[in-house]
């Protein structure tokens, strides 16, 4: 491949990194919004348990504790991944810590194979960044899972107990 086609490939490649970003929010929304609704029934028949006993109040805890766990990975999962691996002149964090003059001065002046590099260290950035991602949406989904038998057993107490 010559230069410009590898920069192309490149860019390309980047691009699929953001894309799987995307794909992230998409699914970690779903999940927050399914482990809040659960959440939230759980507190609103909290209200209708007449007499605590210790296997509703287990079942209560740890329902809420799985769920609070899949919002805990969601939350490490969303949170902002802002270092960057290198000088770039690509990533928005290290273009926002140079002034506008010296930006524009180094991006004019980079050759073909600095930016080459660039587009590659940033496209390994934003990959461990996003595999580190998943692996918490990957978390959040196993307790998300775990939560619903305890979830619905809870429910199914309350709700046959008055």
């Amino acid at each position: 491949m010559n230069g410009q086609n590898l920069i192309d490939s490149a860019e390309k490649n980047l691009e699929r990194q953001l894309e799987w970003i995307a794909r992230y929010d998409a699914r970690v929304s779903f999940i927050a919004g399914v482990s809040i609704a659960m959440i939230a029934y759980l507190a609103s028949v909290a209200g209708e348990v007449v007499v605590w006993n210790n296997v509703i109040a287990l079942d209560f805890f740890v329902s809420g504790l799985f769920l609070f766990a899949s919002l805990l990975c969601i939350y490490f999962g969303q949170y902002p991944k802002t270092n960057s691996c290198n000088s770039s002149l690509i990533y928005f964090n290290t273009i926002a810590d140079m002034t506008c003059e010296n930006f524009k001065k180094q991006f004019k002046n980079l050759s073909e194979t600095d930016y080459l590099d660039d587009l590659l260290a940033q496209t390994h950035n934003n990959s461990l960044i996003i595999s580190k991602k998943f692996t918490f949406l990957k978390t959040a989904l196993i307790l998300l899972l775990i939560s619903v038998l305890p979830w619905a057993l809870t429910i199914f107490m309350v709700k046959t107990a008055n």
